[in-house]
């Protein structure tokens, strides 16, 4: 068969050109509109990206700008585009317009635009304070459509505008971690003069006169600590610092709050004017908020007010400089880590040697991630200083719990103070045990190898004072005690070599010092041995020897059946825990 030329050339060209293609795209096609396969994340990252974590906004609100035309007006003039945006709103009842508005007004505030005029608050306060305002009509007003779905990938993400824009709107222009929390007149283009108003939510457990400075959690980021504990809601987690009085402990100074913004004014009635609440509320009394009829989840951050007071480096360098000097850098004493609630039973801690009450942060930590632990309990700590003889640091520690618990509940009225709990690690446990043993004279026979003092001829004012010290009652509010790595027969590392370094680097205060002198000469005038006549120096070193004839005779008394006890013994063998312990205290003991 014969061709044409045209038909010729023209066959000819389709090879040709099937040959280059091939070529080029390596013997596959990339289409113009397709899909890669990127993986998992990053696919998850391009769906959800959005102004929370870059400096542009995400599809959804692309979206509603194409929708009204308004994509390049807002890249060029933002405030215009926002503007016509709001008007659209106000007629236009699709919801996701008010998403749009929270997401841009959000993005405009990082990017420090928005304020109106000059004011106390940093730049772009005004435009946070706008997002969380949209963000709040998003989530509550029901002219608009269609409903909120919580499944809906907006609804997730208009939480996390509301709570970050609350704490922002408020930042202090001089230091946006710190929040400017008062009474104020805001003026918004699109709200017109919108009237804040403070609203006391705390309960009472703390007063907000009291209250100097307030820290966004948000601006935290936490170092130290195993975990970050923090409940999903609504408000921006803050810091309240109170003023510290003289002598009080700061390591209770900051107190967990959550700020939310309510405006009193529906969407569809604004105006040039509008008022809003600014309720306060505390994360020990509260854990939702009502709004209309609903009750709502608050926002909470646990962790942050923790590590907020924990950010003092004299706690730190506390325990070891008062074991080795003495010196009481703040007093002994019991110290509460929030404010007294009734209806909550206190655990009380108490740290060991060469320790403070920082030991249980950690512990703390933990125990306030739990939600039925923290609305049933509250926690206070026993500080001391850990060198001073066991027995005298017990004395003092049931003193100071008796006289709180009079103090707090004088008419005997609050029943949870009446299961307290306490909780001693180390030497703290020693103390603990003693605030729930009835000792009689026992401790005090170990130590005179079992003569009776009226019958030595010591005085009778001597006597006064040695079983002032060396006896002890259980406390009847105490019914539940907690010992954690306790040597209540000895530590094997006290012996004659750490006794005599303790004597060298111990330094008592006076009083307790002479306290023990005063009482140990009448031992030492019996004539009961060397052993006994060293007690005069005696420091809680000394009190934790497997020689010490009162900690054994302690170790053999048994609390009261009402008292319930539990130990905690960590051990490097488990296997052969019998013959193990944790390099101090071993399982034995």
């Amino acid at each position: 068969m014969v061709l044409g030329f045209d038909k010729v050339v023209s066959r000819y060209r389709i090879v040709v050109y099937s040959l280059v293609l091939t070529a080029v795209t390596g013997c596959s096609i990339t289409t113009p509109i397709g899909v890669n396969i990127d993986g998992y994340d990053e696919v998850y990252e391009e769906v959800n990206k959005s102004s929370l974590t870059t400096y542009s906004y995400g599809s959804m609100s692309r979206i509603v700008l194409r929708r009204y035309g308004l994509e390049d007006v807002f890249r060029n003039d933002p405030e215009k585009a926002l503007l016509e945006l709001h008007k659209h709103a106000l007629t236009d009842k699709r919801r996701d317009i008010l998403f749009a508005l929270a997401e841009l007004n959000y993005l405009q505030g990082k990017r420090g635009d928005g304020n109106e005029g000059k004011s106390e608050y940093a730049d772009g306060s005004d435009s946070f304070l706008k997002a969380a305002l949209y963000s709040f009509y998003y989530l509550t007003d029901e002219s608009f459509y269609p409903k909120v779905n919580p499944l809906d990938r907006g609804f997730r993400r208009i939480n996390d505008y509301y709570n970050l824009s609350v704490s922002r709107a408020f930042s202090k222009d001089s230091d946006e971690e710190q929040l400017v929390i008062k009474d104020s007149l805001r003026k918004l283009r699109e709200f017109g003069d919108v009237q804040i108003n403070l609203v006391d939510k705390v309960g009472g457990v703390i007063d907000l006169n009291e209250i100097k400075s307030y820290t966004a959690s948000d601006s935290l980021a936490i170092r130290g600590f195993s975990m970050r504990v923090r409940y999903s809601g609504l408000g921006a987690p803050v810091i309240g610092d109170k003023r510290i009085k003289r002598g009080e402990s700061t390591l209770d100074k900051g107190f967990g709050l959550t700020l939310v913004l309510i405006p009193k004014c529906p969407f569809s009635k604004l105006n040039d004017k509008c008022s809003a609440e600014l309720r306060i509320y505390s994360s020990l009394t509260a854990s939702t908020f009502k709004f209309n009829n609903d009750e709502l989840p608050l926002e909470m951050d646990l962790t942050a007010p923790i590590a907020h007071n924990l950010n003092q480096k004299f706690y730190w360098e506390l325990g070891l400089t008062q074991f080795l000097t003495g010196k009481q850098l703040i007093g002994n004493g019991i110290y509460q880590l929030q404010p007294y609630q009734k209806g909550k039973i206190p655990v009380v801690l108490v740290h060991g040697t060469m320790s403070s009450p920082i030991t249980w942060a950690e512990l703390w930590n933990t125990l306030k991630a739990d939600p039925v632990i923290r609305n049933r309990y509250q926690f206070w700590y026993y500080s001391y200083d850990s060198g001073k003889p066991v027995l005298q640091s017990a004395k003092h520690l049931t003193k100071c719990l008796m006289s709180l618990k009079k103090k707090l509940d004088p008419d005997g009225k609050d029943i949870a103070l009446n299961n307290m709990v306490v909780i001693g690690h180390s030497q703290g446990g020693l103390l603990t045990k003693l605030t729930v043993t009835d000792t009689g004279d026992k401790v005090i026979k170990a130590i005179t190898k079992g003569r009776d003092l009226h019958e030595v001829g010591v005085s009778n004012q001597f006597i006064k004072r040695i079983e002032s010290q060396a006896i002890f009652t259980p406390l009847p509010f105490v019914n539940c005690v907690i010992y954690i790595s306790t040597p209540h027969r000895g530590s094997s590392l006290v012996n004659g070599f750490t006794s005599r370094l303790a004597q060298w680097f111990i330094k008592l205060p006076a009083t307790a010092f002479e306290n023990t002198k005063d009482v140990f000469k009448g031992i030492v005038n019996l004539e009961l041995g060397e052993e006994l006549r060293q007690m005069r120096f005696r420091t809680s070193i000394q009190s934790m020897s497997p020689k010490n004839p009162a900690l054994l005779a302690l170790a053999e008394i048994s609390p009261p059946k009402y008292v319930s006890v539990n130990s905690i013994v960590a051990v490097k063998d488990i296997d052969d825990k019998e013959n193990s312990g944790d390099g101090v205290v071993a399982y034995s003991s």
